[in-house]
């Protein structure tokens, strides 16, 4: 929190135009963190519930193997234990993809973020406002 707070003093002191135009990101980076957040949270527990399920068929099914052997029934305890698999293995690439998509998103709004502070930084190097030490100073903090 001192650290945080520190930083911005010194984005500020350095130049408040650009400390102004960065306001904005961290409620942008909150409203991204609460929307994937929730869809992460839900596909995560949906997985684990359908991990769990998985789980259930094979203890049931190897604790009565004997039963299954004898009446011949090895394909379609097979192709359940698959199905039950392929049902996980599906939340779980759901769930990798939202992660993904969140990062990416972050990085992107960060780097954008960025380029515009390089952007407007770079004007004011030209009119004189600010010296390309204290752009870069600012882009550090």
């Amino acid at each position: 929190l001192v650290r945080s707070l520190a930083a911005i003093y010194a984005m500020v002191s350095i130049s408040p135009i650009l400390a102004i135009y960065l306001t904005p990101l961290p409620l942008v980076l909150g409203g991204f963190a609460t929307f994937y957040g929730r869809h992460i949270k839900r596909w995560s527990k949906r997985h684990l519930d359908v991990l769990a399920d998985s789980t259930h068929v094979v203890t049931e099914r190897l604790g009565g193997m004997s039963t299954v052997v004898a009446f011949g029934q090895r394909k379609a305890e097979r192709a359940r234990y698959s199905g039950a698999i392929e049902a996980a293995y599906g939340f779980a690439r759901r769930v990798a993809v939202f992660q993904g998509a969140f990062l990416g998103s972050s990085y992107l709004v960060g780097n954008v973020a960025l380029l515009g502070v390089m952007v407007l930084g770079a004007g004011q190097v030209v009119e004189g406002n600010l010296t390309a030490g204290s752009l870069a100073g600012f882009c550090e903090s």
